[in-house]
C-alpha cells in the first residue's frame, strides 16, 4: 500500500525536513513518487503506490479547488458507480477520478457520514481548514495500517512505526504490556496495541477526530468512535439453491473488485478450499480485465513428501489453464531474523521464509496485486467449530447423533474420539486438563511462550472459556471478526505488494453471518458450504478434499537445520543483558538443549515445543535489539 504520514502541532511551525524524514523513514512504500504538503503547523505526506489504473493519475496530498480541504489517502473503492452517481459525477470525469479524490468528493457531500458510504479498502486523513478539523479513517475491516500517536502539544499518525519514530517529538519507549501480548501471539485479544508506548493502531470501522488545543483547553481534543459493526445479512432465499446462488454472485464481486489492476495480479494458491476457490473465481473472471492473472504456490522439497500439496495445485492449475509459479523455501525464518523487524515491527512474525519468497517472485513477474485466502474460515468456509457443543446445550439429542454419525463415516473418525474432541474437551476446565496432562507426561509448562516470570506474572493470558449455554455460535462468530480487523500486510509493502483478501470484504462476511449454523456442518462435512457454494467452480478433487497438509513438519526441520544459529544468538546474551527483563534465555537454552537431544524437532506429546518456545522467544529477543538500535 502507499504510504501516509501527518504532522500537527499546536505550538511550532511544520518544516519541510520534518515531513521529509517521516516520509524517507517509510520509503519502501513509495516506489511511484513522494509529496509533501504542509502549511504552518500542519503538514501531510504521500509515498505512492500505483495498483489500480485510476491510480495512475493520482497525485496526493490533494486539494479541493477551493483549498479548504486536503486529503492524503490510499483507497481502493469497489462502489465508484454508485458514488459517482450520488455525487453527480459523469462516466467520463469518473474514468479520470482516482478513488482517493472520490472520497474528497464525498466528504465534501457527506461531511463525516461520508465512511458509510464507501465500500473497499481504504485509509485516510483530512484536513478541512473551515472547521479547524482533522479526520482520519479506516476501513471496516482495518486492511489498511495506519497508527497514530498524540502529546501535549503534537499530534501524528502514519503507516508505518518508523515513521512514527521519525518525528521530533514522539517518544520511542516500549510498551510492557504491548510487547508480551505481541510476543506471545495474542494480537487479537488488544488489536489496536502496538509495542510503542503512546503508539496506537486505528482498528477496522475506527474513525479520529482531530481538535487542537483552544483557549483555556489543555491538550487535544479527540474523538475516537466505531462507525462500523458487523451484522447478519436478512437472507429470505426460497430454496438452497437460490442462496448458494447468491453467495456465489457476491463472492464473485468481492474476488473481481480486487482485480481492477494497472499491473498482473497474481494469487496464493496452496491447494486447499479457500485459496482453490478465490485462484479458480478469479480465472473465471480473467476475460473481463487485460492484465495477466497468475498464481504463487509454496512448494516443499522432497524432504517433506507428507506435505506436498502439488497434486491439487496442478489440478487446479489445469483446470482453469492458470499459470503458477512454484516457490521452494530453502531457509527457515531465522535466515530473515535480522529483517523482518524492520518490516512488520511486530516481535513475533510466521512463516517470513514463504511470504517474503512469494512477495518477491510477485514483484519480479510486475504483479502489484496479491489476492490472499486469509480469513475464509470467518465467513464461507468456517468449520463449525462449536457447533456439536451447541447442539448438546440446546438438547438437540437427535441431531447431535446423527451429526456426530455421519461425520464419523465420512472421516474415518470413530464418533467416540469426535464426542470428546469436539463436545467434552472443550467443556473440560483447564485446571482438570492439566492435572490430566501432567499426569501422562505431558509439558504444560512449554506450552507458554518464554517470556520472562515478571511479564507472565502481569500479562497472563486470560482462560479460555466454553461456549455458555446462553451464547450463540453467531456471538462467537462476531467475536472472532470483531478482534481480528487489523490489517494483514506484513511483509508485502516492502516488495511494492498490495495483499487483498476476498474472503474479508464486508458483503461476503455479512451474508455469511446471516447463515443458520446448518449450512457449515452437514451431510458428513465440515466446511459444507463453500463446497457446495463452489459446486462447477473448483474442481471436485478440491471441492471434495478432506485435509490439508499443514506446514509445521517443513518449519521445524527448517528450523532444526539452523539449530546453531539458534544456539549463537541465545549464548551471546550475556548474564547482565537487559533482555533478560523480558526473556526468559535460560529456559530457551533448556529447549534447544532438549530438542536436539531428539530426531526431530516437532511437537513432542501434543506440545508446539519448538516454535513456542525456540521460535517465538528468539524473535522475540531479536526485535528488543531491533528496537534498541531505532
Amino acid at each position: 500500500m502507499s504510504g501516509l504520514a501527518g504532522l500537527y502541532h499546536s505550538q511550532k511551525v511544520v518544516t519541510e525536513a520534518d515531513m521529509r524524514a517521516m516520509s524517507d523513514a517509510m520509503s519502501h512504500r513509495g516506489p511511484d513518487g513522494r509529496n509533501i504538503w504542509r502549511r504552518t503547523q500542519l503538514g501531510f505526506c504521500h509515498n505512492m503506490l500505483h495498483t489500480t489504473p485510476e491510480s495512475l493519475f493520482e497525485v496526493l496530498p490533494a486539494q479541493s479547488n477551493d483549498r479548504q480541504v486536503v486529503i492524503t489517502a490510499d483507497a481502493r473503492l469497489d462502489n465508484r458507480e454508485e458514488l459517482a452517481s450520488a455525487l453527480g459525477i459523469d462516466r467520463y470525469d469518473l474514468s479520470l477520478l482516482g478513488d482517493s479524490h472520490l472520497v474528497l468528493r464525498a466528504y465534501r457531500h457527506w461531511d463525516l457520514a461520508c465512511v458509510n458510504h464507501f465500500l473497499g479498502e481504504f485509509c485516510f486523513a483530512i484536513w478541512d481548514k473551515g472547521k479547524h478539523r482533522l479526520f482520519i479513517a479506516n476501513d471496516p475491516m482495518g486492511t489498511r495500517s495506519l497508527l497514530y500517536y498524540h502529546s501535549a502539544d503534537l499530534f501524528a499518525f502514519a503507516t508505518d512505526v518508523k515513521a512514527l519514530l521519525a518525528a521530533q517529538g514522539v517518544d520511542k519507549k516500549l510498551d510492557e504490556a504491548g510487547f508480551a501480548i505481541l510476543a506471545s501471539g495474542r494480537r487479537r485479544e488488544a488489536p489496536e496495541r502496538t509495542c510503542f508506548e503512546g503508539v496506537t493502531r486505528l482498528t477496522g470501522g475506527e474513525r479520529l477526530i482531530v481538535y487542537p488545543p483552544s483557549a483555556g483547553q489543555m491538550g487535544w481534543k479527540i474523538e475516537k468512535s466505531s462507525y462500523y459493526s458487523f451484522q447478519p445479512q436478512p437472507l429470505n432465499f426460497q430454496s438452497p439453491e437460490e442462496t448458494l446462488e447468491a453467495f456465489r454472485e457476491t463472492f464473485r464481486l468481492a474476488v473481481t473488485c480486487r482485480m481492477r489492476s494497472a499491473f498482473p495480479v497474481a494469487t496464493l494458491l496452496s491447494g486447499g478450499l479457500d485459496s482453490s476457490s478465490i485462484s479458480c473465481t478469479a480465472a473465471d473472471q480473467q476475460h473481463r480485465f487485460s492484465h495477466p492473472l497468475f498464481a504463487l504456490s509454496s512448494c516443499l522439497t522432497d524432504q517433506d513428501p507428507e506435505q506436498d500439496e502439488r497434486r491439487f495445485i496442478d489440478i487446479v492449475a489445469r483446470d482453469k489453464q492458470l499459470p503458477v509459479h512454484y516457490i521452494t523455501p530453502v531457509s527457515g525464518p531465522v535466515a530473515l531474523l535480522h529483517q523482518v523487524h524492520d518490516m512488520t515491527s511486530l516481535p513475533v512474525n510466521l512463516n517470513p521464509h514463504i511470504y517474503t519468497a512469494l512477495y518477491a517472485k510477485a514483484q519480479s513477474e510486475g504483479a502489484r496485486i496479491v489476492l490472499d485466502g486469509v480469513g475464509g474460515e470467518w465467513g464461507p468456509s468456517w468449520t463449525g467449530e462449536g457447533y456439536l457443543q451447541y447442539l448438546l446445550q440446546q438438547r438437540q439429542w437427535g441431531k447431535l447423533k446423527e451429526t456426530v454419525l455421519h461425520l464419523s463415516k465420512n472421516y474415518s473418525q470413530s464418533p467416540r474420539s469426535i464426542v470428546h474432541n469436539e463436545i467434552l474437551a472443550p467443556l473440560e476446565p483447564t485446571f482438570l486438563r492439566n492435572i490430566r496432562h501432567k499426569m501422562k507426561g505431558y509439558l504444560i509448562e512449554e506450552n507458554r511462550p518464554p517470556l520472562a516470570s515478571r511479564l507472565q506474572d502481569l500479562y497472563a493470558a486470560p482462560s479460555s472459556q466454553p461456549l455458555s449455554s446462553g451464547q450463540s455460535l453467531l456471538n462467537k462468530r462476531l467475536q472472532v471478526i470483531s478482534s481480528g480487523r487489523t490489517p494483514r500486510e506484513w511483509y508485502s509493502p516492502h516488495f511494492h505488494i498490495r495483499n487483498t483478501f476476498p474472503y474479508l470484504d464486508v458483503r461476503v462476511l455479512t451474508f455469511c453471518l446471516g447463515l443458520s449454523d446448518e449450512w457449515f456442518v452437514q451431510k458428513g462435512w465440515r466446511r459444507y458450504f463453500i463446497r457446495a457454494a463452489m459446486e462447477k467452480t473448483l474442481p471436485p478433487e478440491i471441492q471434495w478434499r478432506k485435509d490439508k497438509r499443514p506446514f509445521s513438519p517443513s518449519y521445524y526441520r527448517l528450523m532444526q537445520a539452523d539449530a546453531a544459529v539458534y544456539e549463537s544468538i541465545i549464548h551471546d546474551v550475556s548474564a547482565t543483558d537487559p533482555v533478560r527483563d523480558y526473556i526468559d534465555v535460560e529456559r530457551i537454552k533448556r529447549a534447544i538443549k532438549e530438542l536436539n537431544q531428539r530426531a526431530s524437532w516437532r511437537p513432542h506429546k501434543g506440545v508446539d515445543f519448538a516454535r513456542k518456545v525456540v521460535d517465538f522467544g528468539v524473535q522475540s529477543l531479536v526485535f528488543l535489539r531491533w528496537f534498541q538500535r531505532l
